[in-house]
């Protein structure tokens, strides 16, 4: 498939799910919206893309992944990734993909479940770049100015489906979050782990009698 019939299906696609799924998203997702996955996550895993030099096809298969990555909070929220993959598998087959690139495309999704680690804030990615593209541009907002406006967002989205941490309690998490997350790509680790580290002396100061 040539560049040009390649973005051309990404903008088919993506009106697709803007149709079907993203405006089925539940108005209480304050953090997983569709503003999440195009104008923080598909930008940043470009720019990473860009920076890292990957072909073509490669990126076609980023941007198809970063499309669906959260499209299974409109079945589930906890381990919606799951769910994002399974829908990838259902609908790309009516745009022509291949099992392998479907099968590609969901490994990727699946690289953004939070990893069942005590000591660390992990995601899962495995050796494959696009997936650490994938993590590294899901978590984007980690090194940014304005990580405590998004913070606060999956706050508020959290508290809509139960019990939630107390203010100390969250500024705990966040700090947690902050000190153990580390970036998967060198490219972004330059880009965002100074501000990450500025994040995190703010979240500490945010901290009573600190």
């Amino acid at each position: 498939m040539k560049q040009t019939e390649q973005t051309e299906l990404i903008t088919i696609i993506t009106g697709y799910l803007q149709r079907e799924v993203f405006s089925a998203l539940p108005d209480h997702l304050y953090y997983h919206n569709i503003a999440h996955t195009m104008n923080d996550v598909l930008p940043a895993a470009v720019h990473l893309a860009t920076l890292e030099s990957i072909p073509a096809g490669e990126l076609f298969l980023l941007k198809t992944a970063v499309l669906f990555h959260d499209t299974g909070f409109i079945r589930r929220y906890p381990n919606n990734e799951e769910f994002g993959a399974q829908i990838a598998g259902e609908v790309l087959p009516e745009f022509g993909f291949s099992k392998d690139q479907i099968q590609r495309i969901r490994n990727i999704i699946l690289a953004t479940r939070i990893a069942p680690v005590k000591d660390r804030f992990v995601q899962s990615a495995g050796d494959d770049l696009l997936e650490k593209i994938i993590c590294d541009a899901d978590l984007d907002n980690f090194g940014r100015n304005d990580f405590f406006e998004k913070n606060a967002n999956l706050y508020r989205e959290m508290g809509y489906f139960g019990p939630v941490p107390n203010d100390r309690e969250w500024i705990d998490y966040t700090i947690f979050i902050l000190e153990t997350h580390r970036y998967y790509t060198d490219e972004a680790t330059r880009l965002r782990a100074k501000r990450q580290t500025e994040n995190l002396a703010l979240a500490r100061k945010k901290l009573p009698n600190s």
